[in-house]
């Protein structure tokens, strides 16, 4: 015989009294799978918060530890619990891994720690201690990420979210959508996130609590960052961009000026690929005008760059050289090589393009000398060809041709008198 608690079932906080049942009484109870047979007495020590503790059953078979940890469950008066612990170890083992057929089962040494919690989850809501209910289902998700077993996260998050549901406490519900978010995109389940996120937002603010609104904004913003980048990965332009002016319009709603550029930059890009480059360049100068409300430099010099290159492309040279010579400006306040050897590149094409081989010439040999500071053959290599290129294109140009391009491309002529007498006429 087992003592076990029966339960009111429609008021699961009052107990009717201690019954002793036996095999056939436990199986009326209509569980699914129930008990083994049961008799005989043990203990079994298991490590809980740093000390070890003894789990005293009787009344139990010596049967396996999954059916006695199951009758103990069932007569502490955790009806709930017994259900979740009945499945959890009674389930086939759960591919974790699919690529390396790995596959998770809960040994015998946490078995006793995971009914424990369940337990104190359960008699935790009997005295309506909502928090620490969601707490205890928290360590029970905790210990199933820590094992990558990424369904029964979920599973557990949603209970914790259901138990403060009977609260009304919008804060503590806010969190725990914000941590079920988190723990969708932890296994990149980006739409699941967004949708967690956004319901902690309008929580946060209800609470009127403008700390918690700060913080559901920035993870909103995130949120639909990650969704656009994902949307974008697979060539879903259209609503990568929706996304994208969602985190720009929730970032400038918080007052977050960081988020919002870097929104309007990422807006920028992808409108590009949807081929609107008037408005990719409308989005990049918005980019260019938060960053430099917020003075960074940094941001700003990006911005620049960015704008210069769509209004080339757009044969806007003016403007184009006007936004490169300011981001050489940045690069050099900021000593920064890298930039430096970027924006003398791009001036220097531009001017080619522009057929002014003079300063062509002047912002290559530039570049070419700060790729042989920075030591990369690479980029030495391909300055070194602009260069000549740039003083081919002076010489030539200078002497009535074409240009360096021109004359290999199309002045037959006059590459003929080059290679046959060594000279232009």
């Amino acid at each position: 015989k087992a003592t076990v608690s029966v339960l009111n079932w429609d008021n699961p906080a009052g107990a009717s009294g201690k019954t002793m049942l036996g095999d056939a009484e436990i199986q009326k109870l209509n569980f699914t799978n129930p008990l083994c047979s049961l008799a005989g007495d043990g203990t079994r020590s298991y490590e809980r918060d740093g000390a070890v503790k003894e789990l005293e059953v009787r009344g139990v078979s010596s049967g396996t530890l999954q059916s006695k940890l199951c009758v103990h469950t069932l007569m502490r008066g955790c009806v709930n619990s017994y259900i979740e612990l009945h499945r959890l170890s009674h389930r086939p083992p759960v591919c974790i891994d699919k690529l390396a057929g790995e596959m998770f089962t809960i040994s015998d040494d946490d078995l006793p720690w995971v009914a424990d919690v369940l337990c104190e989850a359960e008699e935790a809501k009997r005295k309506s201690k909502y928090k620490a209910v969601y707490e205890k289902y928290i360590e029970v998700a905790d210990f199933f990420e820590k094992a990558g077993d990424k369904v029964s996260v979920i599973h557990f998050h949603e209970l914790g979210l259901k138990s403060v549901k009977m609260n009304s406490d919008k804060e503590l519900e806010g969190i725990a959508h914000e941590q079920l978010g988190f723990a969708h995109e932890r296994q990149e389940d980006f739409s699941a996130g967004v949708k967690c996120h956004e319901t902690f937002l309008r929580l946060a603010e209800a609470s009127r609590d403008p700390k918690l609104k700060n913080r559901a904004n920035k993870n909103l913003v995130k949120a639909y960052t990650h969704m656009g980048k994902t949307l974008e990965a697979s060539g879903d332009y259209e609503e990568a961009k929706e996304y994208f002016e969602k985190a720009v319009h929730t970032a400038a709603n918080n007052g977050d000026q960081d988020a919002e550029a870097e929104a309007y930059s990422m807006l920028g890009n992808i409108t590009v690929l949807l081929g609107d480059l008037h408005k990719a360049l409308e989005y990049q100068k918005r980019f260019l005008l938060v960053s430099k409300q917020m003075s960074s430099e940094e941001k700003e010099g990006r911005a620049v760059r960015e704008c210069a290159t769509l209004q080339e492309q757009l044969q806007q040279h003016n403007e184009a050289i006007l936004s490169l010579k300011r981001a050489l400006e940045i690069a050099e306040e900021d000593e920064d090589v890298q930039g430096i050897a970027h924006a003398c590149t791009q001036l220097g094409n531009l001017y080619t393009t522009l057929q002014e081989h003079t300063k062509a010439v002047h912002y290559h040999k530039e570049a070419y000398r700060v790729a042989q500071l920075l030591g990369d053959s690479r980029r030495v290599q391909e300055a070194r060809i602009n260069v000549g290129m740039a003083e081919g294109n002076l010489q030539w140009g200078s002497a009535g041709g074409s240009g360096y391009v021109g004359l290999i491309n199309s002045d037959i002529q006059s590459l003929l008198r080059w290679k046959g007498q060594g000279h232009l006429e």
